[in-house]
Order: structure tokens, then sequence, then C-alpha cells
């Protein structure tokens, strides 16, 4: 373990086998180390509290010869089963205007040292992101379970105009409604541009009141939704797309 005045992080059983060039870990975990309630008590604009944790992690093959010699992390593939992320935080608060955060391929060009992975898979994930209200001040949470996603393409060293980021997901958005992710993101559009798709499968409306009584004060009644799809173009000052829900 690990510990910091941020940030307290866990992991269990890490090994390396030679032979197979394979790091495996039993199970990771990181929380900040303070409590969500004296966190929210020293902001004053809005910061996410984030916490989160992982099953079994498999790393590997990794070139140990490269990265002892040119200080280069080249991994064929990350396997990592049932990763969890819970992200609060309370719209109660100001918006700080002017921070920009960076979108994941300006995220991987940050990283301190030369990494390249072919392949990040995440197995049976979930997410929950909750909003406290700045109308209602009360907390609403999307969970999104059973997600699998895969990342292609992993880098930030000898770039070319034709790398991109690659995100491949789908999962179940209250544990409910089956929807698809698709992001491809440029690593050297100085624009930071990446292209999304969404796409939901049909549904119930009313699983959706959960989020929207606590969030809008609007519950449904009934109805249900045949497709959702969405595709956009996005950019660092710019975004633009199209939603058609029937």
């Amino acid at each position: 373990n690990y510990k910091d005045d941020k940030t307290e992080f866990r992991w269990f059983n890490a090994g390396f086998n030679q032979n197979s060039k394979i790091f495996t870990l039993d199970s990771f975990s990181f929380n900040p180390t303070l409590s969500r309630e004296s966190f929210l008590s020293k902001l004053t604009f809005q910061k996410d509290y984030i916490n989160g944790g992982t099953g079994a992690i498999q790393i590997g093959p990794i070139d140990i010869d490269k990265y002892s010699k040119d200080m280069v992390l080249d991994i064929d593939c990350i396997k990592v089963d049932n990763p969890y992320l819970n992200d609060y935080k309370d719209k109660s608060l100001p918006f700080a205007a002017g921070t920009i955060k960076p979108l994941p391929a300006n995220m991987i060009k940050k990283i301190p040292f030369q990494i390249s992975v072919d392949t990040i898979k995440l197995n049976n994930a979930k997410v929950d992101y909750t909003d406290v209200s700045e109308k209602t001040k009360m907390p609403g949470t999307i969970p999104v379970t059973r997600l699998a996603a895969n990342l292609f393409n992993i880098k930030n060293y000898n770039l070319t105009a034709t790398d991109s980021l690659s995100i491949h997901a789908y999962g179940y958005v209250m544990d409910t409604v089956w929807v698809r992710l698709r992001v491809k993101e440029s690593y050297t559009d100085s624009l930071g541009g990446f292209l999304m798709t969404v796409r939901l499968k049909p549904g119930d409306v009313t699983v959706l009141n959960p989020v929207l009584i606590p969030l809008a004060s609007v519950k449904l009644i009934s109805g249900q939704f045949d497709t959702i799809n969405m595709r956009a173009v996005g950019r660092e000052y710019l975004s633009l797309g199209e939603m058609k829900m029937f």
C-alpha cells in the first residue's frame, strides 16, 4: 500500500513471471485520503470525488530488456477483471470556468515515460456517476453495469498522423438499457479532435426515474423508446452532433 495527503493505494499479491514476462495482481484499489464529507467541505468550486478498484489484473508480455535499455515500456495486452469506479460531484457549488480537462489522448501523451500498449481489456466493469442537483440539492446516480471495454493503440511516442486512440465499449445503463459506445481520437490533432457514436437498444423510459426524480423533479409514468442513436464530433473549443430518439 501507499498513502499520501491526497490518495491511498492498495494492491495484493503482485508478481512477475520472468519466463512469460507477465505481471499479475490479485486486486487493486484507490481511495481519497479524506472522507467524502471532509473533501466536499473544503471545496469552493465543483470537483469530482473519485474512488475505484479492480479484481485480477494481467499485464504483458512486457519487453523488460527494452525498458532497461531505452526506458520504453512496450506491452502487448492489459486485462482487468471487475473494475469499478465511483464518481461523485456536487453541482450546487460554483462551476470552475476556464478549466480545460485533457481528453484521453492528451492524458496518455502526458505520461512521463514512453509507453505503448496494443490493447487494454476491461471485463465486467461498473461505473456509478452521482450528481447533486444545483436546483433540487438532491443526489441522483446513473449506474452503468456489465460493462465490457476494449482500448486500442495506447501510446505516447513515435506518433504519426494516422495514429488514433480507439475505444469500443458496451454495457447497461441503470443495469437495464443496453448501450454501445465507440470513440476514436487522434493523437496528433492540435484541437484534440475525436469522433463518438452511441447507440441504445429499445427500453422502458421509466427506468430513468431514479435519476430524473432527484435531479429534475420529473417522474415518467409510462413510455418506451425504440432506439437512440447519437453521433458527435468534438474538439477543444467546439463540438457538434446529432441525436435521434424514436
